[in-house]
């Protein structure tokens, strides 16, 4: 998670919500960790095979604007995409401030092992000290 939340940064500034599918998404401490370590809400969706959906309503999308010359992707996916009733895991602050914190320093540990940043057990040592008070 730590790893999706740092190269996922390009994308968006703030992660509004996450909504998780695949063979993961059916347990609900990986949703729990997902959720505190975006600091957002994480809700399940009914679907394993996420990638054969997303390409199939990319496809339903591309088609319906050919046919129609326009089409609204949020209408196309409101009746298939629709999270699990009352599937919603919340974050806690607590350890959303501490994962935020521990992204900081897996991003310094992965920046030292491609050998594009100074050592980070200085960083590691501080975030050891804070998760022991």
């Amino acid at each position: 998670m730590l790893s999706l939340a740092l190269h996922s940064r390009w994308m968006v500034s703030r992660v509004e919500s996450i909504h998780a599918a695949g063979g993961a998404a059916i347990n609900r401490e990986i949703l729990q960790v997902m959720a505190d370590v975006f600091g957002t809400r994480v809700c399940q969706m009914p679907v394993g095979n996420s990638a054969a959906l997303g390409a199939a309503l990319r496809a339903a999308h591309a088609h319906m604007l050919t046919k129609n010359g326009s089409a609204r992707w949020a209408d196309l996916i409101a009746s298939l995409a629709e999270p699990l009733a009352n599937s919603q895991v919340d974050p806690d602050p607590a350890r959303h401030s501490f994962y935020r914190d521990m992204v900081s320093v897996y991003a310094a540990c992965e920046s030292h092992a491609l050998g594009r940043g100074p050592d980070p057990r200085p960083s590691l040592e501080r975030l050891r000290h804070r998760a022991h008070q």
